[in-house]
């Protein structure tokens, strides 16, 4: 897991602040069967600009650069960047993955109204 998971939602807000539109708009371009628990490729690892982002949400490609350095120091994002044209974006696992010793819950069972009755009895 990442430090950005275990952050207060203050603490979370005074760092990252507004950058958060690039993260919801690079996570809107995760895989859709991403659980969160490993590191993934936003736009299907294709290169992405800077300026193409800015046309996305409406800003000037020097607020996405930061944007982008917020969350990386955050612990959200990283890229590798191909010169001159853009960076593939790497979003990071936001979440920890289900221990081994947890077993996955049944079904819900039905309970015998007798027995549940009984139980209370002391």
């Amino acid at each position: 897991m990442i430090g950005a998971a275990s952050q207060t939602s203050s603490s979370f807000r005074k760092q990252v602040g507004p950058a958060v539109w690039l993260l919801m708009l690079l996570v809107q371009h995760a895989p859709a069967d991403w659980t969160w628990e490993k590191a993934v490729y936003a736009a299907g690892g294709n290169v992405v600009s800077d300026a193409e982002l800015a046309v996305w949400l409406e800003v000037k490609p020097r607020t996405i650069a930061a944007w982008r350095r917020k969350l990386k120091a955050a612990g959200f994002l990283d890229w590798t960047l191909k010169p001159g044209v853009g960076r593939v974006y790497v979003l990071a696992a936001l979440a920890d993955p289900k221990p081994e010793s947890v077993a996955t819950p049944s079904a819900p069972q039905i309970l015998d109204p007798e027995k549940f009755a009984s139980s209370l009895v002391h």
